[in-house]
């Protein structure tokens, strides 16, 4: 019985803590890492072992039929045609974009092209930074859709859209995006923005 006691004295212990720390003895948050030098004589100069190393595949990562399992789970493509970080959104594997080089905030010189567009249409190759749309159905479709430019043209940039308010509709779908169709409805919310890997169209964000 002494035992018993031990063993579930040891788990509770253990479950109440729940901060782990590397290289350091005072965790702060759930994982907290300190870099090599950080108890030395130079605190927080990169040492060339620092950092962390995230699972690498050799998988095509815009084409891969393998989902992930967890929401936030991220890998690093090795491949050539999908090289850098991804992440599993619970639906679609969907690229890290840096905010320093390919960022999808609005660029501070952003060329903006407001475009008449009867649905459904295709988008022209202009490389602006931010396609204002009036989407108009005047051979009554229904279609309410539309597709982006080239990816080609886009590699390594994202791309904003806005829907007028003056469009006949509240709902629209892209029609080349990666992993399916995306759905706009302009009632909540009023950008859309994609970001392209040089082969498709990725939908990183609604604002």
């Amino acid at each position: 019985m002494k035992y018993v006691y031990l063993f579930l004295l040891s788990s509770i212990c253990f479950v109440s803590y729940s901060q782990v720390g590397i290289n350091t003895t005072d965790p702060q948050t759930t994982l907290d890492i300190a870099g090599i030098n950080s108890l030395g004589n130079t605190p927080g100069v990169l040492n060339s072992q620092d950092g962390v190393v995230i699972p690498r595949v050799i998988d095509n990562m815009t084409s891969t039929t393998v989902n992930g399992v967890k929401e936030g789970q991220i890998v690093y493509s090795v491949n050539p045609s999908s090289q850098g970080f991804y992440f599993w959104n619970s639906t679609q594997w969907v690229p890290l974009v840096s905010s320093s080089s390919n960022s999808c905030y609005f660029p501070e010189n952003a060329v903006v092209e407001a475009l008449d567009c009867p649905t459904p249409c295709t988008l022209p190759d202009t490389g602006a930074d931010v396609y204002d749309l009036l989407i108009t159905d005047p051979l009554f479709t229904f279609t309410r859709s539309f597709s982006l430019p080239s990816a080609s043209i886009y590699s390594g940039r994202c791309l904003h859209i806005i829907i007028s308010r003056e469009s006949n509709f509240s709902a629209y779908n892209v029609m080349n995006v990666q992993g399916g169709n995306q759905s706009i409805n302009t009632s909540t919310f009023d950008v859309a923005v994609f970001y392209s890997n040089g082969t498709n169209w990725y939908l990183t964000d609604k604002r």
